[in-house]
């Protein structure tokens, strides 16, 4: 499994790589580092950077690295599909300093891109993944995710928490009713733990109910779809303050738009 990491040589981008080689440990994967850098003239001196930061990981993990002239914020999907890689590991400055590289943008990022995102906040640790919360939407696209948080927590062996607001909307109650029925026969046909938590709660206060529910089960991650042809900006607002929580808990988030790679990818992390 390959894992690209978007890399500025900062102290968060350096937490995304080490958490990054605990994935790829545990999935026989290798890790890609990319640096962008705005013309030719830049490139040597990244280069000789990365080989020096390179030798001071000391792991046995294959760990390559790529000097490409581009935009961070519009190349990293181009790129993870040019060298087939499997997710994109990121850091973020998180929720004081949002203004920063991988802070504010990283949905930008994340919009650009057809494959999943796992997202470190800085100073957040990895280990391992014992449970995964997941917000139910009304959406069908929404069980995209569920597939992905799936190909996790049979590699894991994690147990999944599916939250979701108790709708009065006879229209919208039977929308996220379809949605829990398939998502259930998915997880049952793939012999995974799960649980459905539906509750009664305002839609204003649904973000901080689900990061309330995450903290309290000690969740390991927090698994999100993404809708980057959604028309409403609170959608992007709702993952960004996932990204940013102040639990530190690391996100995945999955573009909406990657359905037919979703299938392809899945079935090869799943063999």
């Amino acid at each position: 499994m390959k894992y690209l990491i978007p890399f500025d040589f900062s102290t968060v981008s350096e937490n995304a790589v080490v958490q990054a080689l605990k994935l790829a440990n545990k999935t026989s994967g290798n890790l890609l580092l990319v640096h962008f850098v705005d013309d030719n003239d830049e490139k040597g001196a990244s280069e000789l950077k990365f080989k020096n930061y390179i030798n001071t990981l000391k792991t046995e993990i294959p760990v390559a690295f790529q000097v490409i002239v581009g935009d961070v914020f519009n190349d990293v999907g181009k790129v993870s599909d040019a060298v087939d890689a499997d997710y994109v590991v990121m850091g973020t400055h998180g929720v004081n300093l949002t203004q920063r590289m991988f802070g504010s943008n990283a949905v930008k990022i994340i919009s650009n891109s057809d494959i999943p995102f796992l997202v470190f906040q800085e100073g957040a640790e990895f280990d391992g993944i014992k449970k995964i919360i997941i917000p139910i939407s009304i959406e069908s696209k929404s069980i995209q995710v569920v597939r992905y948080a799936a190909a996790l927590s049979k590699i894991y062996d994690a147990e999944i928490h599916l939250v979701g607001r108790l709708h009065t909307d006879e229209f919208y109650k039977r929308r996220e009713n379809v949605n829990v029925i398939l998502i259930n026969n998915l997880l049952v046909d793939e012999g995974i733990k799960h649980h459905f938590e539906i509750v009664e709660v305002d839609k204003s206060d649904f973000e901080e109910y689900l990061l309330d529910y995450a903290a309290k089960n000690e969740a390991s991650l927090i698994a999100v779809t993404y809708y980057s042809d959604a028309i409403l900006p609170v959608f992007e607002k709702f993952v960004q303050h996932l990204i940013i929580n102040k639990k530190r808990i690391p996100v995945m988030s999955v573009n909406a738009q990657s359905l037919s790679k979703a299938s392809s990818t899945l079935s090869f992390m799943t063999t």
